[in-house]
This record gives structure tokens, sequence and C-alpha cells, in this order.
């Protein structure tokens, strides 16, 4: 009953366990039966007293919990695994065609309990089904009762018997993905959506650079991105929520269309000083800076449209531009037809009223030897050179541009100046420089230079030497 009861919660147990999953490994390094008979004695064929022909040699191994007591056909709980026919009586590894035919592969998939009984048999295979349940058959058994954990190095297993003997190696290893003592930690290195790790020898998961999280799909962003407008789909980016832009998602987006203004929040339009408006558009000062209204209309203020001319009478339009055509706008005889053109003005006055009376050339003085030239609004002086002015009564000063360059003094005429120029300069603006050593040659290296006092040049003498050029030889007498 009590054999029952432990089954049963082995059972239960690989059950719960099924996400481990790892192998346990055995390889045949030899087998020898020197006389070809079975454990009891007998000939694997022939008689007990006259073996007639080897062996059918084949290995099987079971695998089950750790246990004192052997049963002859213990229940293999963990698993069991056979080869084919591997030879007669005496097997090598080395002389097997194929290495994996003396391999024992035991699969398992619940975690690996660490203490464990292994049951190897060596068997002769009489009715070539590699029947295992025929105790008769037995030719050597071999018992290891072990604690190993994965992934381990081959343990080496050597059992004699009556001239026969079997070695052979084991051990235990998770699968691929698969780490712990019990190979029961499942970590497959991924670089997708689901996760960005690799796996160490325990299967902890390491992030790849620029990762984090339990599953590593947390990207990591710079330093600088502010995380409250921004995050990264990848490592080190700053995508920004909608309403910011920036490279760190800092800067907030304006209310589209916002011209003259900033925002603290994203679509948000506050206006700089001089700007009002929903855009930030409508210039405060613009009257002021612009003085927009035409014909002494005055200019408003307007929140919608920067501003609005108040006109005087007799004037519309935006910027009192325009003229309103009514008879009772007209001065001086004037009068109005049609009421886009304005007022249509006697032959004596003009201005968009009549308001202005027309001068003739016998009412305009014009002076300085002007003349009188008749226009559409009156007339107009010609004047001479020299003179300027609405009725040419002003000379213009030449000398207000001062041409006169170094100092020179400038002195206005009629039409004209005339420059004063100072020692050393010359030319119509005084603008040409005079050099007072300009064609004097001092002789045995002399120097010219220029007096201060007046506009010349002198020669200075080298030692031994005079003159006005430097060209006379002083004569030395010396005595002893």
């Amino acid at each position: 009953m009590d054999g029952v009861i432990t089954r049963g919660l082995i059972y239960i147990s690989l059950i719960i366990q099924v996400f481990s999953s790892g192998t346990f490994e055995m390889a045949i390094l030899s087998i020898y039966n020197g006389n070809g008979r079975r454990s009891d004695g007998h000939c694997c064929v022939g008689t007990k007293e006259s073996c007639s022909d080897q062996c059918r040699t084949f290995v099987s191994a079971c695998l089950l919990q750790h246990t004192i007591n052997v049963p002859e056909l213990p229940e293999c709980i963990f698993g069991n695994s056979s080869t084919a026919v591997l030879g007669g009586n005496v097997i090598l590894s080395q002389t097997l065609n194929d290495f994996e035919m003396s391999t024992l592969l035991i699969r398992f998939q619940f975690s690996w309990p660490a203490v464990f009984t292994l049951v190897v048999d060596v068997r002769h295979d009489n009715d070539n089904y590699l029947s295992q349940n025929d105790s008769s058959e037995l030719i050597i058994r071999s018992i290891v009762s072990e604690t190993i954990y994965p992934p381990s190095y081959w343990y080496t297993q050597t059992t004699l018997g009556e001239n026969k003997s079997i070695q052979y190696t084991y051990r235990v290893i998770c699968d691929d993905n698969y780490y712990g003592a019990g190979c029961e930690v499942f970590c497959r290195p991924r670089n997708d959506s689901f996760g960005h790790y690799v796996c160490d020898q325990d299967g902890t998961k390491l992030c790849l650079p620029g990762w984090n999280g339990e599953f590593c799909q947390t990207a990591m962003c710079w330093d600088r991105c502010n995380m409250s407008h921004g995050f990264c789909y990848e490592p080190f980016q700053c995508s920004c929520f909608i309403g910011w832009e920036g490279e760190s998602c800092d800067q907030c987006i304006r209310n589209p269309g916002c011209i003259n203004g900033y925002c603290h929040e994203p679509w948000q339009c506050i206006c700089n000083g001089d700007w009002t408006g929903k855009d930030c558009n409508i210039d405060i000062n613009y009257c002021h800076k612009y003085d927009p209204c035409e014909h002494s209309g005055t200019c408003l203020p307007d929140n919608q449209k920067n501003f609005t001319c108040e006109c005087v009478t007799g004037y519309t339009g935006t910027s009192c531009e325009s003229v309103i055509c009514e008879d009772r706008h007209c001065q001086n005889g004037g009068n109005c037809s049609v009421s886009s053109i304005g007022c249509k003005c006697p032959d004596k006055y003009y201005g968009p009223h009549c308001e202005f009376r027309k001068l003739t050339c016998d009412e305009t003085d014009c002076m300085n030897g002007g003349t009188c030239i008749p226009t559409l609004t009156g007339t107009m002086c010609n004047c001479t050179k020299g003179f300027t002015g609405d009725n040419c009564k002003s000379e213009i000063d030449e000398c207000n541009s001062s041409p006169c360059k170094y100092g020179g003094i400038c002195k206005d005429g009629v039409d004209g100046y005339i420059c004063d120029c100072r020692d050393g300069y010359t030319g119509n603006n005084c603008d040409i420089i005079m050099d007072p050593c300009m064609g004097t040659t001092c002789f045995h290296n002399g120097t010219c230079v220029a007096s201060s006092s007046v506009f010349s040049g002198s020669c200075l003498c080298s030692q031994g030497y005079t003159g006005h050029r430097c060209e006379i030889v002083i004569e030395s007498v010396y005595r002893y």
C-alpha cells in the first residue's frame, strides 16, 4: 500500500512539474562475456555444458526513484530505454559502427529529482523481440544509486560478474533553453516584441543593451527624454506624445495658426507683448506704427483686424482712401454724377472735393531766374541751377555735403563750391596729399625730412657730409 501511495505522489509531482525538460544519457564503453553465458550459468545458445554460438547481446536501462531494494522487474518511474543487438560476447564502443547504437537516452519532462537509481541490464535476445521481461535471459545487471545535478560531467561505472563485465558512462543534461538543478528554469534567448534578452548559465534573463523589465520588453529612453511627454519604442529614442515635439519632447506644439504667440501646454496660443487675438496676429500698436488711415481719418485698435479707420466726412474705405461722391461733399461748384468717380471740379479747382484752387503763372512768382510751368493742379517753378524750393527762392548750399577732405574749408558759391586746402593737400576736394620731399635727392645716404613749420623738405646728412643735398665731403685733419 505504501508503494502505491509513493508512486501516486511521484506521478502527481511529474504532472505538476511538466515545464521541466532534460535527458539522462548513458553510453556503453565495453561489454565482456567470456563464456557466452547468462547470469544463471546457462549458455545463451547451446546446452549448459557446451555453448554453440555467441550471445545476441543488447542493453536496457531503467531509471527509477532512489531505492535500496531493486525488484527483479523494476518499475521505471523516471523512464527507460534499450539498444538494438550490439554484437556477441565482446563489445567495445570503438568497434560499433554507429555511436548512437551504444547510447541510451531517457527523456524527462519533470523536475529532475537529483537522487535516483539506475538499473542497467545486459540481456540475450532469444526471441528477436528484445524482450526485457524474461529474467532468464539476463547476462549481467549493474545498479547505480547516485545524486547528480544537471548539467553534469560524465560519470563512469564498471560492474564485474563471473567472467563478465560492463563499463558505461552516464550524465544528466537539460534540454536547450532549460536550466537549473531540476531543468525547471526555462529561458530562450529572443530579440522580438516578446522580449530582448539572452540567458546566463543559470537561466537568468540578461537584458540586451537598452532594454529592461521582467522580460526585457521596456525600452530605455534617453536620460534627457521628458517621460511625461514622450516614450520610446526602441532603446535610446524619444518619441513624443501628441502635442509635444523636440529632441527631448519638452516643447509644446502651439495651436495651428498661432503666429506671434507661445505655449505652456499643447494647443495653446499665449500672445507676446504687443499682440492679441485668437492666433496672436492682431498688432495692438498697429495704429501707432503704421498710421494707416488716409485723409485725416482716425485709427482705432480692433481685436479682429488690427485697426479700424474712422473717416472724416466725405471719405470711406478700409483706410479712408475712397471719396464719397455726393454733391453735398463737393466744394467750389463741383458736382457728382457717378458715385465711384468723385467730384467733377471747375477748371480753377482740384482735389477730391474740389477744395484746392489752381494758381496761374500770373499768380506764381518764380524767383532767381526760375520759369513758371502750368500743371494739372496749378503751376510749378522750374529753377535754375543752384536754387530750389516752391518758388526757387532758396539757394542750394553745396557745402552741406562736406565735400572738402582732410580739414579743407568749404566756401559755397552759386551752383558750386570751393575748397580751401591745408598745407600738404591739394585737389578740388583737398583729397590729394602732397609730399614735400618729392623730387628732392639727398646724396651720400642723406635722408629728406619735411619741415614742421613750412611745407618743404630738407636733407639730413650722414656723418662726414654737408651741403643742401649732402654733396660736400668734410675733410678731417689729424695731428699726432
